[in-house]
């Protein structure tokens, strides 16, 4: 199999832009690797992306605020780059992070020249380096350049003009994961939209939601309305629950207990239209049925 000419790396908060990016760079004639499209259903996400990060020409890594503030996989493909980088001749091209904005550049890459994508010249850069990392000429016609980087506007400004991207992100529910919606929930809560309040309460009315998602969600309309920021949510919602789930269990029965638990707090996260949610609260009942039949 030919080796990707480019990995494209980013948080998942930023898919709107970054989905964009993808197609510029197949139209500019280049082969990527980008999970939406190149991660196949049964794949273990991390299996792979240890084969073709090492495998792919170029590791282009999309750093943002929103990148930077979360944990979650995108960091991980980050150290697998540099550890890649490390077998690559010095005076060729492998690494290329760009910034989506005004960011902070991770310790790892402050080595490489950093471009803002936002920049004037910025993106016929990226090309250049790209041209000279696959040994052939990449190119984009003008104005396709122009709306890639309008479109980065257009994601950039959206915390101050409207949340329709992440309300349309936080709606795919058989993708979103609970750090994603965790996130999602932050950053329209934290908007400069005059109508985040009836965007969260509205999201708060979707039958499909977990029992993690309403929480956050109840916590980010009351932060709102009080003038607080919401920050840390998935790990405050998560903290919680397990505070109540830790004092769950069948007694003299350890095994059964931590079965027990992790099937409640998976069934806490999960949205209630989906698998994982549905084998979760057959799990519970098994165990509870167990139980109740020793003890007759």
């Amino acid at each position: 199999m030919m080796p990707h000419d480019v990995f494209i790396s980013y948080s998942h908060l930023d898919l709107p832009f970054v989905e964009r990016l993808d197609a510029f760079l197949v139209g500019a004639g280049l082969k990527t690797w980008f999970d939406k499209k190149s991660l196949r259903p049964g794949q273990v996400w991390e299996n792979v992306i240890k084969d073709e990060i090492p495998q792919s020409k170029t590791f282009l890594t999309c750093i943002s605020n929103t990148a930077m503030e979360r944990r979650g996989h995108f960091h991980v493909e980050q150290q697998l780059a540099v550890n890649a980088a490390l077998r690559v001749p010095s005076d060729e091209l492998f690494v290329l992070p760009v910034r989506l904005g005004d960011c902070e550049i991770p310790r790892s890459f402050r080595q490489y020249h950093v471009v803002n994508l936002v920049d004037p010249g910025a993106i016929e850069m990226l090309l250049d380096s790209i041209s000279s990392a696959v040994e052939r000429k990449i190119m984009a016609q003008p104005d396709a350049v122009q709306k890639l980087r309008d479109a980065l506007l257009s994601h950039l400004g959206a915390e101050g003009v409207s949340n329709q991207a992440f309300i349309d992100q936080f709606m795919k529910t058989d993708e979103i994961s609970f750090q994603d919606s965790m996130g999602l929930i932050e950053r329209i809560a934290n908007s400069n939209d005059p109508g985040r309040v009836t965007t969260l309460l509205s999201l708060r009315g979707q039958g499909f939601l977990s029992y993690a998602e309403q929480a956050a969600l109840d916590l980010a309309i009351k932060n709102v309305k009080e003038g607080n920021r919401s920050a840390d949510l998935q790990k405050t919602i998560r903290d919680d629950e397990w505070g109540r789930i830790s004092q769950m269990g069948f007694p003299e029965d350890l095994d059964a207990t931590g079965l027990l638990q992790i099937n409640k707090y998976f069934r806490y996260v999960s949205r209630k239209n989906t698998e994982p949610y549905q084998k979760a609260i057959n799990a519970i009942l098994a165990l509870v049925q167990k139980y109740v039949e020793r003890k007759l």
